[in-house]
Parts: C-alpha cells; structure tokens; sequence
C-alpha cells in the first residue's frame, strides 16, 4: 500500500512539473509570437515623415524588435559596420539606419556665356545651365547613416567587462563628403 502512495505521489509531482515547464513554454511562444506579429506589422507600415513648426523635417518609424541571432542572421551590413567601429555584436543595444537626400536649386548672375553641364557620382547629383544673364543649377546629394547604441565598460580583465561607464551613440555616414555638425543620444528610463 506505500508504494501506491509514493508512485502517486511522484506520478503528481511529474505532472505538475511538467504543467509548470509547458505553461511556461506557452506563455514564451505566445510573446515570440506577438512580437513577430508587430514586426511585420511595423515593415508593412510606412514611415511618416512631417514638417515642425520651425519648419525642420522629421521622421518616425516604429521600432523592429530583433533578437540577438536575427541581427547577427540577416544584418550583415549592421555587423561589418560594428566591427568596423570595434563594436562587439552582444554590445549593441540598438541601430538605427537613415537614408537622406537634399535638393537644391539655385539661381545665380554670371557672364555672358550659353550652355549646360551634368555631373553624378554615387551620392551627388549636379545638372547645370548657364545663361547669358545668371546661372541655374539643380543639386541633389544623397547619404546613408548608420547609428550604433553601445556601452563603454570601466573595468576590463581578459574578456570580461563590468560596469558600463556610458553608453555611446556612434553613426557612420556613407558619404565622404558629409560632415556631422553635432550629434544628440538621449536615454529615457522608466
């Protein structure tokens, strides 16, 4: 008769057990679930981009939630450029890519003289006429900024690192021609 108690005793415990690990493999399915959900909701949505009311152009975009196999799986430009800049692929806490484009037409008094020239290499546009009495020019340029969010450890010893001294926003522009006038990285903790 004990041994009634005790195969039943441990037949509910394994039961139990295994309830507990199930439920918990559903509860982790049903978030990965969820977020995969909102990520290709985010890529089948647009950006929205708007003028401020100082008249500067802004853009908003919901954020992917990529986990640290993705980006390491299908960011292969996000990971040449971390290692460009010395970043360890586990330290990137967030990316950020930008493609911009400027237009400029300008008009401007020159000499007497009639024709029309173009210029275009890979991120700049240059298409102009000269006229008898001013000059017109159409100028395009276009960039690609990549931004990296990572710590910067205090301590260092062998391959471990400890207490994060900051967190460093790093952006790489992929036109030589451009030149960062500042640059801004504000961390918001709830």
């Amino acid at each position: 008769m004990k041994y009634i108690y005790l195969v039943v005793a441990i037949l509910l415990l394994l039961t139990s057990g295994a309830t507990y690990y199930f439920h918990n493999e559903l509860v982790l399915a049903k978030a990965e679930n969820s977020r995969l959900v909102l990520n290709v909701k985010v890529l089948n949505d647009k950006f929205s981009t708007n003028k401020t009311d100082k008249g500067h152009t802004s853009a908003s975009v919901q954020a992917l939630t990529y986990t640290k196999k993705e980006v390491k799986d299908y960011s292969t430009r996000t990971n040449e450029q971390a290692k460009e800049l010395n970043i360890k692929p586990n330290d990137i806490a967030s990316t950020t890519e930008i493609g911009i484009e400027n237009n400029l037409h300008v008009t401007a008094p020159i000499q007497p003289v009639d024709s029309c020239f173009a210029y275009r290499d890979s991120f700049n546009t240059v298409y102009g006429c000269v006229h008898p009495k001013f000059v017109t020019l159409d100028i395009q340029t276009r960039d690609s900024l990549t931004t990296f969010v990572n710590p910067i450890y205090k301590h260092h010893f062998l391959w471990w690192r400890w207490k994060v001294k900051a967190i460093q926003l790093s952006i790489i522009a992929q036109n030589p021609n451009t030149t960062f006038n500042y640059l801004k990285y504000i961390e918001i903790k709830k």
